[in-house]
């Protein structure tokens, strides 16, 4: 072979590896592409599924607030249309509207962090495979939370408050939040059982500083209003009170008290949660994302193990303050004897 041939073959020998290194190249672009589109296709499908749920969620809201909303215009089309002279009862206004503030800011606050959450959990990730069992209960969660919620809408109807005042009201309130605690409880054995990679690795610590705060927060909530209501209705002595119905004595002070304490509640639930479940972005140094410096320490708690079992003391804190409170509702006040709370407010 002559010299010219030979480089003649040495120059096509490098163009031909030259167009495979650039086809090797071409291909590995689009393989990461199609990658990158069928991930982006996966959390599409996944936030479309949380869409559909959330759609759902938001008629069983709009179902409570018309039942609310239906419960005070019939007692205002009632004081309209009832012949003779009209007499406005402040008392009763009062207590009508710091019920519906209750309600409202309550339901509000729920609808919005419990869809967040879905989002959050599983509609972040396209790695994310949801477990069966975990998903239904989530699901369940928000669409249980949804019988107290009710029951608060239909206890402001005037049959209801003209009979027993706003303790209905009340009562539905305490097993809303009762219930939750309940459902943080069985979340706990959820994330025991099916661990935490069927859900969203960024999610998964803030989840946890999350469910620590909200477990204490409501059982110490839950304890005070538990003793405000038994020193309000006299369940220390012979003689028992309703201090929910209007005109009573002291009936509208400890409805102040009573929405005081839910708004509050609410408070304390909704402005430490902005960073999580509000889509803002992070406001740290490092690019991290910064909590409110209670939230932010139950975020980076790391629990104790204490003879081989772990143990998370904040989580101690809230049963000692739910044994209380369930102790002062049912051991003291006997709340859980409604015929007896009725006669008492009727």
């Amino acid at each position: 072979m002559s010299r010219l041939g030979g480089k003649l073959l040495r120059v096509s020998q490098n163009r031909v590896w030259g167009n495979m290194s650039i086809t090797a190249t071409t291909v590995s672009m689009v393989t990461v592409g199609a990658t990158s589109d069928e991930d982006k296709l996966q959390i599409r499908q996944q936030e479309r599924t949380i869409d559909n749920l959330n759609r759902l969620f938001a008629m069983l809201f709009s179902i409570v607030f018309s039942v609310a909303a239906a419960s005070i215009l019939h007692k205002v089309t009632t004081f309209v249309i009832t012949a003779g002279p009209k007499v406005v009862d402040w008392e009763v206004v009062a207590f009508n509207g710091a019920a519906l503030i209750i309600l409202g800011t309550t339901a509000a606050i729920f609808f919005h962090q419990a869809s967040r959450g879905l989002d959050l959990r599983y509609a972040q990730n396209a790695n994310v495979v949801p477990h069966r069992l975990g998903f239904l209960f989530d699901y369940l969660v928000i669409v249980l939370t949804m019988g107290p919620f009710a029951l608060m809408g239909k206890a402001l109807e005037q049959g209801v408050t003209d009979v027993a005042g706003f303790f209905w009201f009340f009562v539905a309130h305490e097993i809303l939040i009762l219930f939750g605690l309940a459902m943080l409880i069985i979340g706990q054995l959820r994330h025991t059982i099916f661990g935490d990679h069927n859900i969203s690795p960024e999610f998964v610590a803030v989840g946890h500083g999350v469910q620590r705060y909200w477990f204490m927060m409501n059982s110490i909530y839950l304890f005070i209003m538990a003793s405000s209501f038994f020193l309000a209705s006299g369940s220390y002595t012979t003689v028992r009170s309703c201090p929910l119905m209007p005109h009573q004595s002291g009936a509208l002070f400890f409805m102040m008290v009573f929405f005081a304490l839910a708004v509050a509640r609410n408070a304390f639930d909704f402005l430490p949660m902005w960073n999580v479940f509000f889509p803002v972005k992070p406001q740290g140094a490092k690019g991290q994302q910064l909590y409110w410096k209670p939230l932010q320490k139950l975020v980076d708690y790391a629990p104790p193990r204490i003879l081989g079992l772990s143990v998370s003391l904040p989580l101690v804190v809230g049963y000692l303050f739910l044994a209380a409170a369930v102790s002062v509702m049912f051991l003291l006040t006997e709340l859980y004897d409604l015929p007896l709370w009725i006669r008492v407010c009727s």
